[in-house]
């Protein structure tokens, strides 16, 4: 008959079976031919439309046909699992979620304790340890111990030693007895000087040495003053040495030597010294006396006479006694 095969494939060899179907159509035969191709790589195509998918949870498949051959093979694609998120965590509970389907999942989270919540709480004396009780949201507790304070000890004026806390009293008074030198350093002119002493109860108390200041000399002239320039006159401390000045007034200018006046004689005292004219006596002196004759005292000197102007005439001489005697 000279059938000629449609398929496009060149085969060496071919058996061809012949069927003709009981609902054959008028003016036609249909036939249908088996052949066995040679030997060949499959070269498999994905059937339209076949494809299952694969989720989270269940597997997929797919049906693939050989171009060549025509053989039909289905496969399987394994499920993808979950894609989990990071999480998110409310209290103890962390919620995952699947970023592809949506699912989602939970787990109990690792508790971590937050004691914020006192409970209970004694606090600490001087000689007794406190405590606080801490109670976690879970409802779980812990207790903080509060180690005793110790008493704060401070010294009274009579050197008595108590507790400012307690009142407790920890050492009766105490009389202080400074007597043992810790330190001591002298004073000097400028600065002043200590001595630490401390007492046999350990206590120190500083007793402080003023200044014992400037031990000044007599001074020496370290600079003579001059007509407009003061002088400066130095003062030497005789213990440390230190030295300050002090300003000597400068010398006035000399004045110029005056023409001498001329000399002029005192002028005679116009008012002459009274005197007392010798008293002539007539009678004729008796013959010596061998005894001598007592010494009259001398006579008073007559006050000066008052000046007078030059004008005014001398004084008249006493009288004298003209009966003799």
């Amino acid at each position: 008959a000279g059938w000629t095969a449609s398929t496009g494939g060149s085969y060496s060899s071919a058996t061809i079976q012949f069927t003709m179907p009981a609902n054959a159509n008028a003016g036609g035969v249909v036939l249908t031919a088996h052949f066995t191709p040679d030997a060949h790589e499959h070269d498999y195509v994905l059937v339209e439309d076949s494809e299952t998918p694969a989720t989270c949870l269940y597997d997929g498949s797919a049906k693939y046909v050989c171009s060549i051959c025509g053989e039909v093979i289905e496969k399987d694609t394994p499920a993808l699992g979950h894609d989990w998120d990071g999480g998110s965590q409310n209290g103890d509970t962390i919620t995952y979620t699947c970023r592809r389907c949506g699912e989602t999942k939970t787990e109990q989270a690792v508790h971590t304790h937050n004691f914020t919540t006192e409970a209970d709480r004694k606090d600490p004396t001087c000689t007794e340890d406190g405590y606080v009780v801490w109670q976690c949201s879970c409802g779980e507790q812990t207790t903080e111990t509060k180690g005793a304070l110790g008493h704060s000890g401070v010294t009274k004026e009579d050197g008595s030693v108590v507790c400012s806390r307690c009142g407790t009293q920890l050492q009766t008074a105490h009389t202080h007895n400074f007597t043992t030198k810790l330190d001591q350093k002298e004073p000097t002119c400028t600065e002043d000087g200590y001595v630490v002493w401390q007492c046999s109860c350990g206590q120190q108390t500083t007793e402080t040495k003023g200044a014992l200041g400037h031990s000044w000399n007599g001074g020496a002239v370290t600079q003579e003053p001059q007509v407009g320039a003061p002088g400066v006159r130095t003062y030497t401390c005789t213990v440390c040495g230190a030295t300050t000045r002090e300003s000597i007034p400068e010398l006035e200018p000399a004045e110029p030597d005056p023409t001498p006046p001329p000399t002029t004689p005192p002028a005679a005292d116009p008012t002459p010294v009274p005197t007392t004219p010798p008293t002539t006596d007539p009678t004729p002196a008796p013959p010596a006396d061998p005894t001598p004759a007592p010494t009259p005292p001398p006579a008073s000197a007559p006050p000066p006479a008052p000046e007078s102007d030059a004008s005014s005439p001398p004084p008249p001489p006493p009288a004298s006694d003209a009966s003799g005697g």
